[in-house]
């Protein structure tokens, strides 16, 4: 007899706290840099800090769920933030936030992601 295997998955979905590089165009061609050059830069515009924002990222792959421990396929995610960067003055490391939501079981579960 043949049966139909349902499987419920995570669907991840991202969102990274940081500083919209569109806002700092002035600042140099971000796409060319090394990260020790774009660490140097110094973003404060008129004595101000910048602002971090809570920005949407894509990310691609899932986690399968299946019934009992012993089944369990593991998955890669990649995050993917257009014209996006990190604030590396800011004192919170975490700056990712990923959530993985289930729409079969009505459930979701948040990690946050370390930039170090």
């Amino acid at each position: 007899m043949d049966y139909d295997l349902v499987i419920p998955y995570f669907e991840p979905k991202a969102t990274m706290n940081g500083l919209n590089l569109r806002n700092y165009t002035n600042k140099g061609d971000f796409s060319n840099m090394t990260l020790d050059a774009y660490k140097k830069i110094d973003f404060k515009e008129n004595g101000m800090a910048p602002k971090t924002n809570e920005l949407d990222g894509t990310a691609t792959g899932y986690i399968v769920y299946y019934l009992t421990p012993n089944q369990k396929l593991d998955c890669t995610i990649g995050l993917t933030f257009e014209n996006a960067g990190v604030d590396y003055t800011d004192d919170d490391h975490d700056i990712f936030t990923i959530n993985f939501v289930n729409s079969a079981f009505n459930s979701s579960t948040k990690v946050k992601v370390s930039y170090d």
